[in-house]
């Protein structure tokens, strides 16, 4: 689909994309080593961790990469949500379609929920979350003693 005259499409992560996920990316994955974003990378090539499903897409603004989606399996049907798109590209509805083209795809591969969560005070993600079609289940403080939204959304 094309927005502001750029195609986006979804394609698969391969090894070379770690840099670029370590240089532009490394909030996504909080404090954690290389080496921990790199296993990640592979259960997202593989598209498998511990036998759950792992579907990762780099966001593809025409051949330019401008961000990541991932959804990942915590119980049979039911996936996680994650997105992160690179700042100069937020707010044009990138990260709109690119969720849209994962969930045709994720519906093809049994995928029936997917839960979310974001910080209670992040505006942004709470308007996409509207936007996508989530239902807002819960706020509740985690673990962390951070005050969270939980949003599921039925396929």
């Amino acid at each position: 689909m094309t927005v502001n005259n750029c195609k986006i499409w979804l394609r698969k992560f391969n090894e070379k994309d770690l840099d670029f996920i370590l240089s532009k990316f490394s909030y996504f994955f909080m404090t954690q080593t290389k080496e921990f974003v790199s296993s990640i990378l592979n259960s997202w090539i593989n598209g498998k961790s511990e036998g759950h499903l792992q579907f990762a897409r780099c966001i593809m603004c025409d051949l330019q990469p401008i961000g990541i989606i991932s959804l990942g399996e915590k119980e049979k049907g039911i996936v996680s949500f994650g997105m992160a798109i690179l700042e100069a590209y937020r707010g044009n509805g990138y990260g709109t379609v690119a969720f849209n083209l994962a969930t045709s795809e994720l519906k093809g591969l049994g995928v029936k929920k997917i839960k979310s969560s974001c910080s209670y005070d992040n505006n942004a993600s709470k308007m996409l979350h509207k936007k996508l079609g989530f239902t807002l289940i819960k706020s509740e403080t985690n673990l962390a003693g951070n005050k969270m939204n939980r949003y599921e959304l039925e396929l």
